[in-house]
């Protein structure tokens, strides 16, 4: 089975001190391995992503930059959802 990450793009929660997920969201990227997100707009503020197998998500450092191997990394879990604040122009990569 080829893994699928998803990406899914929201604002933030009109509380922000209550864990639920924005709906609808703002956009949806599927990324296949070593797959590139286009640049999260200024509407995005938070993102989930979810993948069917183990990996790695690298952040870009620099806005609209592609993830280069230098960004900021955070393992993830196969089929386990994980949320993350981003800034305008970040992009993402699944390794």
């Amino acid at each position: 089975m080829a893994n699928e990450c998803k990406v899914f793009e929201m604002q933030v929660p009109r509380n922000p001190h209550v864990p639920v997920c924005t709906v609808p969201f703002l956009a949806k990227q599927t990324l296949s391995t070593t797959g590139v997100s286009a640049a999260f707009t200024k509407s995005t503020q938070l993102i989930r992503i979810k993948s069917s197998l183990a990996g790695t998500v690298e952040f870009s450092t620099v806005a609209g930059a592609a993830p280069d191997g230098t960004g900021m990394t955070y393992p993830i879990e196969a089929d386990k959802a994980e949320d993350f604040s981003v800034r305008p122009g970040t992009k993402v990569r699944f390794v």
